[in-house]
């Protein structure tokens, strides 16, 4: 063996040995860590969706009272210019509403049948 070879794997077999132990006991230890920062980061990912759909689902219940009627006012009263129907009226927003309700039509099984 080359003298890089014999630093760094050792000359002899208990020295192979201790090494090799040494390693795995520190790629354990990495393993270890990368699993708890893995799970710490599914957690908060887990945590923002929840805020999210909490927030989806407020803007669905706004959405019931805020409704453009035919003649440009808000079923909430105002006879022009409701900011809120504006805001539910936009495209992600009307996506997001609709996702969470065709989730919770599924959930319920009450989804309609084909035939």
């Amino acid at each position: 063996m080359c003298g890089t070879c014999i630093e760094h794997r050792g000359a002899n077999a208990e020295m192979v040995l201790r090494r090799a132990q040494d390693h795995e006991t520190m790629l354990r230890a990495r393993c270890e860590e990368a699993r708890k920062a893995a799970n710490s980061l599914e957690e908060r990912m887990k945590s923002a969706l929840r805020s999210r759909e909490r927030a989806i689902r407020y803007l669905a219940e706004l959405d019931e009272i805020h409704r453009p009627r035919l003649d440009g006012s808000c079923t909430c009263g105002l006879k022009r210019g409701c900011q809120s129907v504006e805001i539910l009226s936009s495209k992600w927003v009307r996506n997001m509403i609709s996702n969470v309700e065709m989730r919770d039509i599924e959930e319920r099984g009450e989804w309609p049948d084909d035939g």
